[in-house]
């Protein structure tokens, strides 16, 4: 998916204003051969209120739509921030990632060079590793 440096800045502010909670958006763009071109990074409300959490209400996707339908776009990715720095998804992300029907964008913030960090995310890729790593006995508990 292609992003310019205009909309990685946009991200970044967004990951800064909410920090130390998580942002969260959707990126908006036409539908292309490598994924996307994003047009537009529209920030949503996070219902979440407390850090360490997020949650778009379907009112703000309802409203990503009717923004992006207007401009002849589509909704191309779902975006939200980690103040944590970890680039991986928790666990109520991964079930939710389950039930979304566009690839997730992660955003956190290098340490050192206080540079965004991109990381994507989709339900397909998440259900491949889950099934690679069921058949090792390596899903839930560990097991000895």
């Amino acid at each position: 998916m292609e992003l310019t440096a205009e909309h990685r800045a946009a991200l970044m502010r967004a990951y800064r204003a909410a920090y130390p909670h998580e942002c969260c958006g959707l990126l908006l763009g036409s539908q292309d051969g490598s994924g996307g071109r994003v047009h537009r990074v529209l920030r949503t409300l996070n219902a979440v209120s407390r850090p360490g959490g997020f949650a778009i209400p379907d009112a703000e996707i309802d409203r990503g739509r009717f923004l992006a339908a207007q401009a002849g776009l589509s909704i191309l990715a779902l975006y939200h921030s980690h103040p944590s720095g970890a680039t991986e998804l928790s666990v109520a992300d991964l079930a939710a990632l389950e039930h979304t029907e566009w690839p997730w964008l992660v955003l956190t913030e290098d340490p050192s060079t206080r540079e965004l960090v991109l990381t994507w995310w989709t339900a397909s890729a998440v259900a491949r590793e889950r099934r690679a790593t069921e058949g090792l006995g390596l899903t839930g508990d560990r097991q000895l």
